[in-house]
């Protein structure tokens, strides 16, 4: 089975065999229980009197309660075990969907792809611990049960050969629908909470501009598709464990009959039919959950199917060479155009070194952004032409490990972690130099901010910075930059939101940095002019 093969490596196989032994110990004991409490019957009624009740009674008590113990121990490991594979899994997927192409992001809605992870993780796990372990209970129940049923009465069991391809025919039946309405189901579901969650990450765009009704509109629209689905899904689940429930019905009246005429006869004392009817529905439980096994089997098989769609999406390129420094940045025959056909950067030259600070001017559209995204490997490999590092193509490189290491950039509108200030300074950077941090908190006046909090530095940032000023998210962003000392220092736009006195020091800094740095400033503003050595124009 695919998807058994596929969380098999997911799975903590020493707590797995702990698990399942355990379980089977538990199932034992079940089994067992029915006959012992059968005969208890038999000697209470008289027609075993070779038997010691109490005995009995003593077994039948110290196996309920090891039961009892058992089920507490294997719930508790239960969680435990699906917990973990469960974000084993996604962990998996989401590694995986960090590392596609940045293109796939720009039509994603993250809060989707989110609930599609996690709900499909998790429904893989469950069942791969769950699901299998009781199929596999089930069907030891049923072989079990059937060959004490077969040892009592011949009669009563052959009911179960005329039960077994009913419910198989009808499994059978079910099977295509249940699949294709699971998918529909879990897939709007998904939008659906995807929606939600866009409305609630922009909401001071949706208050702005009043937006309530038509978003409000958006979602009842989303909330209908999905509304339907799980109708339809309810239905179809409906219709196969309602027919599934009125053969078992007329099975066991047909086992009434059967029994209660053979004990009139004497050929079947009370404590058999005890018996026989305690494991007849031990073996209606275990076809049922069979076919339930089947409708469950087909509701994970999506989730699995969805998990292989995301895996199989291929990742972007990236090499395997790693450098300790960036002395040049080579851009030769640069071209690159977006999906839609629209040129951007057309055939540019040009060549940038340590030790100077340049410049990317441009209007709107004109592809300052999409540089920058070429040059630090976002696009990698998206465009015509060639960009190198110390005359190498990058490529061949390692660029998660070159952007961590030697590359700082610091976005128009950076992005903050909710944590304190401290850590969205130093985070991801193991060893940083303390003085660095300080004067730089100081000659961005960050530290006039900082000395209002009542925690300083340790003064969290709310969800989406809302407690904090766009200059101050910014000043945040330049003191990483700074203290992580890259080789290549990107700023996108990066006074967009500072002060003019900020700026100044900006300046300041930037001119001691570049001796040994690339520096490159996107901008639009002529704060830098004193300071940029060349300037990169793009035209559209």
């Amino acid at each position: 089975m695919n998807i058994l093969k596929f969380s098999s490596k997911y799975l903590n196989k020493s707590k797995l065999i702990i698990y399942l032994s355990v379980s089977l110990i538990s199932w034992g004991i079940s089994m067992y229980l029915p006959l012992l409490n059968g005969s208890l019957i038999d000697v209470l009624t008289g027609k075993n009197l070779k038997l010691n009740p109490y005995s009995i009674l003593l077994i039948i008590s110290i196996l309920s309660g090891l039961s009892i113990v058992l089920t507490y121990f294997l719930n508790v490991l239960y969680v435990k075990l699906s917990s973990k594979t469960a974000f084993e899994i996604s962990y998996n997927i989401l590694d995986h969907i960090k590392k596609l192409p940045i293109f796939f992001f720009y039509n994603q809605n993250a809060a989707y792809l989110n609930q599609r992870v996690n709900t499909d993780s998790t429904a893989v796990a469950q069942f791969v611990l769950d699901e299998i372990k009781n199929l596999a209970i089930n069907v030891l129940s049923l072989i079990m049960s059937s060959i004490i049923l077969i040892r009592i009465n011949l009669k009563i069991a052959s009911v179960l050969i005329i039960l077994v391809p009913i419910y198989l025919a009808l499994y059978f039946f079910f099977k295509k629908r249940l699949y294709k309405l699971n998918y529909k189901y879990k897939e709007s579901q998904n939008l659906y909470f995807g929606e939600i969650n866009s409305q609630l990450e922009n909401i001071k765009f949706v208050k702005f501009n009043s937006l309530y009704s038509i978003l409000n509109k958006n979602l009842k629209s989303k909330f209908s598709i999905v509304f339907n689905d799980v109708v339809q899904l309810t239905k179809a689940n409906n219709m196969f464990y309602n027919s599934g429930t009125l053969i078992t019905v007329l099975a066991n009246v047909a086992i009434l009959l059967l029994g209660v005429q053979q004990i009139i006869k004497g050929e079947l004392s009370i404590g058999q039919f005890t018996v026989i009817g305690t494991y007849f529905n031990t073996i209606i439980g275990g076809i049922n959950y069979c076919l339930s096994f089947l409708e469950n089997y087909q509701n994970t098989l999506v989730s699995y199917n969805r998990i292989k769609e995301l895996l199989e999406l291929e990742s972007e390129k990236n090499g395997d060479k790693i450098i300790t420094s960036i002395e040049s940045i080579l851009i030769e025959n640069l071209s690159f155009k977006y999906q839609d056909g629209k040129n951007i950067v057309s055939n540019l030259n040009y060549e940038l070194k340590k030790g100077f600070i340049y410049r990317i001017a441009g209007e709107n559209g004109t592809g300052k952004s999409s540089l920058i995204n070429i040059v630090t490997g976002l696009y990698n490999g998206d465009y015509n032409g060639n960009v190198k590092y110390n005359g190498l193509n990058i490529l061949d490189f390692n660029m998660y490990k070159i952007r961590e290491d030697l590359i700082g950039v610091v976005e128009q509108e950076p992005t903050l972690l909710k944590d304190s200030i401290i850590n969205n300074i130093t985070y991801n950077l193991n060893n940083y130099d303390s003085e660095v941090l300080e004067s730089s908190v100081k000659k961005l006046k960050l530290d006039k901010f900082v000395s209002k909090l009542k925690d300083g530095l340790n003064t969290n940032i709310s969800e989406g910075s809302c407690n904090i000023s766009g200059g101050e998210k910014q000043k945040i962003s330049i003191i990483r930059t700074l203290l992580k000392n890259p080789d290549v220092i990107i700023l996108d736009e990066a006074n967009s939101a500072l002060d003019y006195d900020s700026t100044i020091q900006l300046n300041s800094i930037l001119e001691k940095e570049k001796e040994n740095k690339i520096i490159i400033l996107v901008s639009h503003s002529n704060a830098f002019d004193d300071i940029v050595d060349f300037d990169i124009k793009l035209e559209s």
